[in-house]
């Protein structure tokens, strides 16, 4: 029974150094939860924007950036482009919500580069033909990019007349090794 009893206490010893040594680790919160090293960047806007029927339109991202790792956008500056700080292979994901009522047509979101040329896979439509429909679109890019070169979220519809794109958001993550 001494036996028994001794293994116990080692087990117990053991466990004890084990939870020392959990107690001792460092409490993950908010600020460490997502630990990525390359450049991100995640932009909104604060308000809808209105898309001009039958116009190609550059969304503007123009609240504060819920988070910028290398300077890639400025909300008062060109707000909407994020420009390359670091060269690579960035991984871009957009979003927005077409207002409902806004009659029928086709709705369009694509992402460019420089100002004309769409990252391939990017393009996104929805043809409406209820108007009460409020589509949420969203649209996804990979692009090798250089320094100083920018992309752009940009929005399209053809209903006959105004219509109101919100929710906006556009992110870009480069590549791990890329």
């Amino acid at each position: 029974m001494s036996r028994d009893l001794d293994d116990l206490y080692v087990r117990l010893a053991a466990i004890d150094r084990r939870l020392k040594h959990i107690e001792s680790l460092e409490r993950p919160n908010s600020a460490n939860m997502l630990l990525w090293t390359s450049p991100a960047v995640l932009c909104v806007s604060a308000s809808s924007q209105t898309i001009n029927n039958n116009t190609e339109t550059a969304i503007t991202f123009d609240a504060a950036d819920v988070f910028d790792t290398d300077n890639m956008h400025n909300p008062s500056s060109n707000p909407s482009r994020i420009t390359i700080q670091t060269a690579g292979a960035y991984l871009f994901i957009g979003s927005g919500t077409w207002a409902s009522g806004s009659g029928s047509g086709t709705r369009q979101l694509w992402l460019r580069v420089d100002g004309t040329t769409t990252v391939t896979g990017s393009f996104v439509l929805f043809r409406q033909t209820v108007s009460g429909d409020a589509p949420g679109m969203i649209t996804v890019g990979v692009a090798a990019l250089e320094k100083d070169q920018y992309v752009e979220m940009c929005a399209y519809q053809d209903s006959g007349s105004k219509c109101t794109l919100s929710a906006q958001s556009l992110a870009a993550f480069r590549l791990p090794g890329a």
